[in-house]
């Protein structure tokens, strides 16, 4: 993997310098402090970090009234932000609710769980000073605050106005030796932060969660692939590399496998031919595996003498078409005399020899016949009336559009009847006559 330079802020109090982790949000770069970083303390109070015992006068500390009002503020404003999102904009349903003398909803506290509903950076005011804070690290003592000199200079400024918070007393656990005090033990950080300061990036969870969500984004690009409609391999190679990076966030560049390069190579693969997804048994994978280990030099004939094999029982197997992803045919015919001269009519030399049926199958496991409704890509709403298949492999169907009346209610018009990419076709939908002639009551399933 290439090595990349990027740029980071520096603290620095004229003697010492200090990176701290930083991330790019809106625009905007925002800095992690954390309460028990040891170089952050020694910058902010002067004063080393020094938990032992007895030491809690000599040793700096940032446990101040500032930063738990800072804390809190966050949390406070985190929490009116997801009530507003939970809030229900039905009045009919919470009179309702009212009527049979329900509870008041309770209201929630915000947490990591709750950060996909929130925005990512919001403003607090704590002491007449506003401040933009990032929702990463609720629930936590970690603070990603917007990096400014004039934010840092006032949390300096307030952490040295005010006295340290005595630290907390616990009593130890284990077995008194010889040269124990009979006093009890000065507590060290919170187990909560100790946790937070070993991880190396706070939010851990958000950050898996979005790593996944790119990994289904590019995972959908690809089935659209799969199903003949035409991707960008630049939106592709967009997807993979958004999905690579998030992957890098969450996990490490420990985590990566060879895959990840070959996924790569996929956009430029597309650039030059259509992609074919095919699946390999993992046991077949590792048996030929095995038996290119045991030669040292394998030269072409090697490699023709197992692919000969396995690709001769693929495209046998891609004879039947019951796998297909593709859009295709069932029980398909040759067009008649008449059908044939409309098909010539709309389509010129490629409907030579094309192939008609009233049914069709235009997503694994569904299939659409003469008269069904189904929901276009588009949003449209059709009713299908037959399916053909061109001599260059493209497959159309012949529909009319339902026009919109809304209320899910739709008014059939033969007048709009047109050939539409059968690629188009999303899913089927239920329907039921209403009163009035002509009118549908149309749902998706």
């Amino acid at each position: 993997m290439a090595l990349t330079v990027t740029e980071k802020l520096v603290l620095s109090d004229g003697k010492q310098d200090l990176v701290l982790p930083q991330k790019e949000v809106s625009g905007l770069e925002f800095v992690c402090l954390e309460k028990w970083n040891r170089q952050l303390v020694k910058m902010v109070t002067g004063k080393a970090l020094d938990l032992r015992p007895g030491k809690a006068s000599e040793s700096g500390s940032l446990k101040a009234k500032v930063w738990d009002e800072i804390v809190e503020e966050r949390q406070k404003v985190a929490n009116q932000k997801l009530q507003e999102a939970l809030e229900v904009d039905n009045g009919q349903a919470q009179d309702a609710q009212a009527a049979r003398g329900a509870k008041k909803n309770k209201v929630v506290r915000a947490g990591s769980k709750h950060m996909l509903m929130l925005p990512e950076v919001i403003d607090i005011e704590c002491r007449q000073h506003g401040l933009k804070v990032l929702l990463e690290g609720i629930n936590t003592q970690v603070i990603w605050m917007h990096f400014t000199e004039d934010n840092i200079n006032w949390l300096k400024n307030e952490v040295g106005a005010e006295e340290a918070k005595p630290r907390a007393k616990r009593r130890s656990g284990r077995k008194r030796t010889r040269g124990d005090s009979s006093e009890d033990h000065e507590d060290e950080p919170p187990q909560e932060e100790r946790q937070n300061e070993d991880l190396c990036i706070p939010g851990a969870l958000a950050t898996a969660i979005s790593s996944c969500l790119n990994l289904f984004i590019v995972l959908d690009l690809l089935l659209k692939g799969n199903r003949g409609e035409q991707v960008p391999p630049d939106d592709l190679e967009a997807a993979i590399l958004k999905h690579c990076r998030g992957f890098i966030d969450a996990y490490g560049t420990e985590a990566i496998v060879p895959k990840f390069h070959y996924s790569l190579h996929l956009p430029g693969f597309a650039r030059k031919k259509p992609l074919i997804s095919c699946f390999t048994h993992e046991r077949k994978h590792r048996q030929i595996k095995q038996l290119a280990n045991e030669i040292h030099n394998p030269g072409d004939w090697f490699e023709k003498s197992v692919f000969r094999d396995v690709w001769g029982e693929v495209i046998l197997q891609m004879q039947a078409d019951s796998f297909s992803l593709q859009p295709h045919l069932l029980s398909p015919k040759k067009a008649t005399v008449s059908l044939q001269g409309m098909l010539n009519a709309n389509f010129g030399d490629r409907a030579v020899g094309a192939t008609v049926s009233f049914q069709a199958v235009f997503r694994p496991g569904q299939s659409c016949e003469r008269g069904d409704l189904v929901q276009l890509s588009s949003g449209d709403v059709v009713q299908v009336w037959l399916h053909c298949r061109l001599e260059d492999g493209h497959m159309c169907t012949l529909c009319s559009i339902l026009k919109p009346l809304g209320q899910n209610r739709f008014q059939l018009d033969d007048s709009t009847a047109r050939f539409i990419p059968s690629v188009q076709i999303q899913r089927a939908c239920y329907s039921k006559k209403c009163h009035e002639d002509a009118q549908l009551l149309v749902t998706p399933a």
